[in-house]
């Protein structure tokens, strides 16, 4: 510990985000920090919002990074690129420093203006400023592995393959060729095809004789059927000869009275004796006569009749017994086919297994055929992978960290806005290199600019970075920390030469005009400028200004 920090035990930082103040403190010994609400000049325990939270940043827990990045607004969880095969790095507010402090090493190097540390621009610079510029990360970029790890799976693979052809391998029978066993397999399949129209052909008779068979005793029942109505028939048409026998036999008495009746009138009377001519009763016999025909008509008809019912009588008796025998032909018929379908599920049991073992001997050649093909496609996906190209910097399909050409013109043009505005000479055109990642003014590369220039530009580039952002409405902290930027303004050292861009930028107004700027976009953010130079004595009263000598103390602002 330097001698200065004798007898402090902490550090406490005074801090505004979005006029929000807080205060943090952390032991010198190191820790935990320590956050509360407002500005204290001690945190105690129970201060509004007081949190206790780590040092390192870390993704999954409360740490002082996650905590700032979070009240400033940046995504929660962003990663920056790392390198051409996507790893990641997670962004932290320690990457964010570098757009926040430059110091006098980095302000005037010759290397580009988004470089940490290194001659040229890494993928986390790149990804870095494509993050701050657009809010797009490389999360959803897919990392590719190492050049060894790639050789290492693709051996495994291969290892893996082998064992699976071995296993096939194991498997095939190698009593034949492959050309042997392609002639078996063409002998197999027809014999296969002949086995399975047999099967089918048998099938089909097996059918067709189940559908005589159903239709017979189909026509069977009809015909027991018919028989049964013509019997039925025949019952009751007895039964009407018998009433008609019936009834000649009552009309036959009521015509024999009838003659009785008038031989009994025509003789002498039973009971006196009187002569037919002496009786005096009356036996109508006209009516008795008339009667008498009546019955006969009556049943002359009704023999008419009974003559017909005898010849249908006759004609039932023999369609029943028609019926009778074309029942005992049917059955008959019925027994044949019932035998013949018997026979033909008996030799089912034979064509049947036939056709099962033709397809099984088939499948057991089909598989061992699929077991060589599968063995020669093993064999080429190892062929392909012992001549596949691992190269010796794999690098992500979608691997992209840069910002893009339109972005590029954005920031470029914001920058000539910022040295327009501090006077910069002769100034013409303003661009960002892609390539080099660093400024082009007027044609000429920022690293080709003696130092004076170089930290000028390198300090325009950082200005113009704040504003971009909140033009944009992207998050940034709102301070910048620009140390030495106006070096061409000193007097040349043993450490520094002037070169000729110095010298004739040391001759133009751009110190006050530089002051004079920042003073104007004081609103959307802090700057705080670290110069050996006394600042022009024409800069607004509201800006601090802060001289230190020396280290023998702090002495008041020139502006007071």
């Amino acid at each position: 510990m330097p001698p200065e920090g004798s007898g402090v035990d902490r550090c406490i930082l005074w801090i505004s985000v979005d006029e929000a103040p807080y205060t943090l403190q952390r032991g010198v010994a190191g820790g935990a920090v320590e956050i509360a609400d407002g500005h204290h000049d001690v945190i105690m325990d129970g201060e509004a919002g007081y949190q206790s939270v780590s040092a390192q940043h870390s993704a999954q827990g409360a740490s002082l990074s996650g905590l700032m990045l979070d009240r400033l607004g940046f995504r929660r969880g962003a990663q920056l690129l790392k390198n051409e095969r996507a790893d990641k790095v997670a962004f932290t507010f320690r990457m964010l420093m570098r757009y926040l402090l430059i110091d006098e090493e980095r302000i005037f190097s010759r290397e580009s203006v988004i470089v940490r540390k290194g001659d040229q621009p890494t993928a986390e610079d790149k990804s870095l400023l494509k993050f701050l510029a657009t809010g797009v990360d490389g999360s959803a970029v897919v990392t590719v592995s190492k050049s060894e790890v790639q050789k290492a799976a693709r051996d495994a693979k291969i290892d893996v393959l082998r064992e699976l052809m071995l296993e096939q391998t194991e498997q095939i029978d190698a009593s034949y060729s492959d050309e042997e066993l392609a002639s078996i397999l063409e002998t197999a399949e027809r014999t296969r095809d002949y086995a399975e129209a047999a099967a089918v052909m048998h099938q089909e008779e097996i059918d067709t004789a189940r559908s005589t068979l159903s239709e017979s005793r189909k026509e069977h029942r009809g015909n027991e059927a018919n028989i049964a109505d013509l019997r039925a028939m025949r019952l009751r048409f007895e039964e009407l000869r018998n009433t008609f026998v019936s009834d000649i036999e009552r009309l036959a008495g009521l015509e024999e009275g009838g003659f009785l009746l008038q031989k009994f009138a025509a003789m002498n009377c039973p009971l006196c004796g009187a002569n037919p001519e002496h009786q005096h009763h009356d036996h109508r016999l006209d009516l008795v006569k008339q009667q008498q025909r009546a019955a006969e008509a009556e049943i002359r008809k009704i023999e008419v009749e009974l003559n017909e019912l005898d010849a249908a009588l006759e004609e039932l008796s023999a369609d029943i017994a028609e019926g009778y025998q074309r029942s005992q032909l049917l059955q008959k018929k019925m027994e044949d086919e019932a035998a013949t379908l018997r026979n033909l599920i008996a030799d089912e049991r034979i064509i049947r297994p036939r056709f099962l073992e033709a397809v099984e001997v088939l499948r057991v050649l089909r598989d061992d055929q699929e077991r060589r093909e599968e063995v020669g496609r093993l064999e080429a996906r190892v062929v392909a992978l012992k001549e596949q190209k691992i190269p010796s910097r794999p690098k992500a399909t979608d691997f992209d960290p840069s910002i893009t050409t339109d972005e590029a013109h954005s920031i470029a043009k914001v920058v000539k806005e910022v040295l327009v505005a501090w006077g910069y000479p002769g100034i013409e055109t303003v661009s960002f290199d892609l390539s080099t990642q660093d400024l082009i003014v007027d044609g000429k590369e920022r690293r080709n600019n003696g130092k004076g220039v170089r930290a000028i530009l390198h300090s325009a580039f950082q200005v113009a970075i704040l504003i971009y952002c909140h033009e944009k409405g992207r998050p940034h902290p709102k301070f910048l920390i620009l140390d030495s930027p106006l070096l061409a303004y000193r007097e040349p050292t043993p450490d520094y030469e002037k070169s000729e861009d110095d010298e004739a930028l040391a001759q133009t107004g751009l110190a006050e005009r530089f002051y004079m700027h920042l003073a104007s976009i004081s609103n959307i953010g802090q700057f705080i400028v670290i110069e050996n130079a006394t600042p022009p004595s024409t800069l607004p009263a509201d800006v601090n200004q802060i001289r230190y000598d020396r280290g023998e103390g702090l002495f008041p602002s020139l502006a007071e």
